[in-house]
């Protein structure tokens, strides 16, 4: 029998404010319910998946391929950059395993750099300390939904010939002196998997801003055929085209996606309300007992995809949590940084003294924020928040 620790244990009382419930508006539900009725195809490049690359499309002005996952998009949009085999790619540590696995499988070298304290997202004076002969791209994350430094990176990138890359799983719907996250990179990966801001369970996407490489993204996510053509009705039969794989998301996630897609606006500003709410009134909460927050610059509108408090030690972020679970609240860490995971040291991959990404791992505690949680939940985990005594 499998052993749970006593946070999966408690957290599993219905009583509980959960973590991260599955998106079940009623809205939601309606319109898949209704979809589900006429529904002629499982498969994927249907109508719902046509109509959600669509309304991307018309959100982010730039042209989107659905894929089956953020994952996919990374390893698509780094295989499209057709880098170099042994190039290097310059990415924080904090960070999720799929960008760095968008690396390995092209035959590319990730790099692993510090983070900023405040934002967690890549310290620019860093990113230059890695840079070598061998650099050809730097990898963005903006966590939580909060935009990295772009103005300083990019300037990294155009002094040194660099192309930068986004991975966006945190922060669509999130902006950048008023430019929505996902637009300034050569290729930008969002994702729609269950915890994300918009959620098809599992599901994502790639935005490119090279329009030549659209057509080859969907031939290779269609396993190496034209087939995404021959359902547009531009040739008469689809074949091989060359190499691929399998990511097309099926209709029936597209299908329950899409009404999400369809009230973007308002469930960005649901859970940024909350963000808000969170930030206005545990920032002295946290000086008083040497925790910090997320925060965000005047030039940043944040996703509201993580609310985060951060301890300087690890026990201190256990025992948070514990007082939480104690008081009827769900709440969960993060990654480990990528730099000191097995794998990285076993590959060669690791970094020395990213001290603030080991920080940051072991003392991350992310609070609930979802569209379906009540004001008087909010006003409950800022309550027992605020009630804990570092």
């Amino acid at each position: 029998m499998e052993r749970k620790s006593w946070f999966e244990m408690k957290s599993s009382d219905k009583s509980i404010i959960p973590f991260n419930p599955v998106h079940q508006s009623d809205e939601t539900l309606q319109a898949f319910i209704s979809g589900l009725a006429g529904l002629t195809q499982l498969q994927g490049d249907g109508p719902f998946s046509r109509k959600c690359e669509g309304l991307l499309s018309n959100i982010f002005e730039k042209q989107v391929v659905l894929l089956d996952s953020c994952t996919s998009a990374l390893e698509l949009g780094t295989k499209l950059m057709n880098f170099e085999a042994g190039s290097e790619v310059i990415m924080p540590s904090f960070n999720f395993t799929s960008s760095a696995n968008a690396c390995i499988i092209n035959d590319l070298v990730p790099v692993f750099s510090e983070i900023e304290l405040d934002s967690l997202n890549l310290d620019p004076e860093k990113i230059i300390e890695r840079i070598t002969p061998k650099t050809r791209a730097v990898m963005v994350i903006h966590y939580a939904g909060i935009s990295a430094d772009l103005t300083s990176i990019q300037n990294i990138c155009d002094d040194n010939d660099l192309i930068l890359l986004e991975d966006n799983a945190h922060g669509l719907s999130g902006s950048y002196k008023n430019q929505m996250l996902g637009t300034f990179g050569a290729y930008s990966a969002m994702s729609f998997h269950a915890t994300k801001n918009y959620s098809s369970g599992e599901g994502g996407a790639l935005l490119l801003q090279d329009p030549e490489k659209v057509k080859s993204a969907e031939i290779y996510r269609e396993k190496g055929t034209n087939r995404a053509q021959f359902f547009r009705g531009e040739v008469d039969k689809y074949s091989w085209q060359g190499s691929g794989s399998s990511m097309v998301m099926s209709e029936l996630s597209a299908l329950y996606l899409y009404p999400q897609l369809c009230n973007f606006s308002e469930i960005h500003e649901r859970r940024l309300g909350i963000w808000l709410r969170y930030h206005s009134a545990l920032i002295s909460w946290a000086e008083n007992n040497g925790a910090s927050i997320a925060r965000h610059g005047d030039h940043i509108q944040p996703a509201g995809h993580i609310f985060w408090v951060l301890f300087s030690e690890e026990q201190q972020a256990i025992k948070f949590r514990k007082h939480l679970l104690d008081n009827g609240i769900s709440s969960t860490g993060h990654y480990q940084a990528l730099d000191s995971s097995k794998f990285a040291l076993t590959q060669g991959y690791s970094q020395a003294m990213l001290e603030i990404s080991q920080r940051v791992s072991n003392g991350i505690v992310r609070l609930p924020i979802y569209f379906s949680l009540t004001d008087l939940q909010v006003d409950r985990i800022i309550e027992v928040t605020i009630s804990f005594k570092n």
